[in-house]
């Protein structure tokens, strides 16, 4: 292949294989550019570091398609027909010392299953078992075949013990454990790449010889395994991103996740001795997995004080098959939206809850987590269950958050359930409060505890000593949705100034926490939604512009602000080249709350912004119309 730059090289002479780069010494404030539209069927192992003031840059350069840098290619000696040994019912074998995990003949990916007498040449065509592999052919493969390709590389991309790299704008794919590593790495960006394509994992976060990865930024990525089968435990795709053993402080956002078979995002740390997984953040993720039939979202799992201070927040999480787990300790899940989980028809029993505490494994711990307004509905099994087998759960918070339609195929028997807790000594004492669970009416059984089938009510008032109930309320949440992706209280929800201060202080949509006489239970802080709204009476004490909800919108959205004291306001929406669109307020106003309106049906998509001026106060702020 030729066309990778460097900041050293002119333009007409770029090197022609990753190679060159692997071998070479980058300074701080290099590029390293891949043609668009170019493949590299290679390992890049990245040798250099930037500094703060210098991050080296992996890009890309010219029009097209990104750059593929892949870990897929010809499976060698697959064409030499002494390669193959015939076994009974059209099966052939050869030496193979790794799993490649994923397999493609004549241009197709095939499936692979664990049982070798299984192969049938329709649904299963090869199996990987003691150092060879299986292929189903009804002559020998070399002749009967086109083309084999495979996974060749361990992983396609790796950045180890080098710091202040920015990789963007790249796609890279297979890899029969990662399409990309980073290790024992501090300030690596990667940012509006494609990653794990026909891999087994997109990418692990770790620490490298004792060295922590830390300050790694994943985001605006789309990480899709590209697994196309009704079909998905363990059949050559795992987790979409690991964060494990030594990844503190890292974030991951803004990234769509698809089609793993494992977890999505997976925050662990298995090992009572290794650096843990602390500090990260993990938010505004759009997560599916619609194509396979066995990945969960999220997972937290961890030893004592390994697992733990993460804060997991404003993803989306729909339809996926495969409940969310949560252990470690000290997590604080809050504001996802979970929709649609339904039990995996590769498991027996009971897997289609929103978020399952479990504690399961050696030593593993699940205590002071803290699983706040988020909005968890039309779940196979219940909204939030505490799993009896596995270690303690205990100390445990769930505030504020709405359970809606949960328990509607259930495998277990928790039909029409919102809240499962075991009959189990493994759970002590844990806490909730102020949630809105509902599915059926408001009068039949809402909650599994210890054996006993409770509404609402009954939970709030039962007598066990160890679990701590108050404020819950069953009712229907009136929640309306214009989009698969947006859901908004509308204006008799009972959720309306019925939650409980946890010290969050933005909602959803960027909306300042809380607007009424006490916080919303769900993901949204509700504010008047049509025209404009004073309340003069509220007392408030500083300047504030909000973030407009929704947000995106189409084409109406609600802007709102706050003035501590009587002034002058402007409130002006701009476009991206300073034009101004409107002037939503220019008028004296009393001290107070506002919330007013912007109707922007007759604007194109696109970014703008708003800028409200009032005294010596001045602030703006963006959002975007998606029609």
């Amino acid at each position: 292949m030729t066309g990778v730059q460097t900041c050293a090289l002119p333009i007409s002479s770029p090197w022609k294989t990753i190679n060159k780069v692997n071998s070479s010494n980058f300074q701080p404030g290099d590029s390293i550019l891949f043609k668009r539209g170019g493949i590299w069927k290679e390992y890049l192992d990245f040798p250099s570091s930037g500094n703060a003031s210098n991050l080296i840059i992996i890009g890309s350069y010219g029009d097209g398609e990104l750059p593929i840098i892949t870990g897929i290619n010809v499976y060698e000696g697959w064409n030499n027909s002494s390669n193959w040994t015939s076994a009974e019912n059209n099966i052939w074998s050869r030496d193979q010392s790794y799993n490649p995990q994923r397999l493609w003949i004549d241009g197709k990916e095939v499936l692979r299953n664990e049982q070798i007498d299984s192969l049938d040449g329709t649904r299963y065509m090869w199996a990987w078992e003691n150092s060879k592999i299986y292929v189903y052919s009804t002559e020998n493969p070399a002749v009967n075949f086109n083309l084999m390709e495979t996974n060749v590389l361990y992983e396609t991309v790796i950045i180890s013990n080098q710091n202040y790299i920015k990789l963007q704008d790249i796609e890279i794919q297979g890899g029969y454990v990662f399409a990309l590593a980073i290790r024992g790495c501090s300030h690596v960006t990667v940012k509006d790449c494609s990653i794990g394509s026909f891999s087994r994992q997109g990418i692990q976060i770790r620490d490298n010889g004792g060295i922590s990865s830390t300050y790694v930024t994943i985001d605006n990525c789309v990480l899709d395994s590209k697994f196309n089968f009704s079909y998905g435990k363990d059949k050559g795709i795992d987790d979409g991103i690991q964060i494990v053993t030594g990844a503190n402080d890292c974030i991951v956002k803004n990234c769509v996740i698809r089609d793993f078979g494992h977890s999505a995002i997976y925050l662990k740390a298995l090992s009572a001795t290794d650096n843990g997984v602390f500090n990260n953040k993990i938010f505004g993720n759009l997560i599916t997995g619609e194509n396979v039939t066995y990945q969960r979202g999220l997972n937290t799992d961890g030893y004592e004080n390994k697992c733990r201070d993460n804060e997991i927040f404003y993803n989306v999480i729909k339809n996926t098959n495969v409940v969310n787990q949560i252990n470690g300790n000290n997590n604080w899940i809050h504001h996802n939206i979970i929709d649609g989980i339904k039990n995996s028809i590769v498991k027996s029993s009971a897997v289609g809850q929103g978020f399952s505490l479990q504690g399961y494994g050696t030593d593993l711990v699940c205590h002071d987590n803290k699983i706040d307004n988020n909005l968890i509905m039309n779940c196979d099994e219940p909204g939030i269950a505490f799993n009896g087998n596995g270690n303690a759960k205990e100390n445990n918070y769930v505030r504020n958050n709405i359970i809606l339609n949960c328990g509607r195929n259930s495998k277990a028997g928790y039909d029409n359930i919102g809240i499962s807790i075991a009959n189990s000594n493994t759970i002590k004492t844990n806490y909730f409060y102020n949630n809105c669970v509902f599915s059926k009416d408001e009068n039949s059984p809402a909650v599994f505890l210890r054996g006993d089938y409770l509404t609402i009510k009954q939970f709030n008032n039962q007598s066990f000593p160890i679990d701590v109930a108050s404020k819950n309320i069953q009712k229907n949440p009136l929640i309306e949705t214009s989009d698969s992706l947006n859901y908004y209280l509308t204006a008799n929800s009972p959720c309306i100034d019925a939650g409980i201060d946890v010290g969050l202080t933005s909602d959803f949509y960027g909306n300042a926490i809380y607007y009424g006489t006490a916080p919303d239970i769900g993901i949204q802080e509700y504010y008047p939604p049509t025209g404009t709204f004073s309340d003069k009476n509220s007392i408030v004490d500083n300047f504030e512009l909000f973030q407009n909800y929704p947000n995106p919108f189409n084409p109406t959205t609600q802007i709102s602000y706050q003035i501590p004291k009587d002034g002058f306001v402007n409130l002006v929406v701009y476009n991206t080249l300073g034009q101004v669109i409107i002037e939503l307020v220019n008028r004296h106003q009393t001290s107070g709350k506002y919330s007013i309106q912007f109707n922007a049906s007759t604007l194109p998509s696109g970014v703008y912004f708003y800028k409200i001026e009032s005294g010596s106060f001045s602030k703006v702020n963006k959002m975007l119309l998606l029609r």
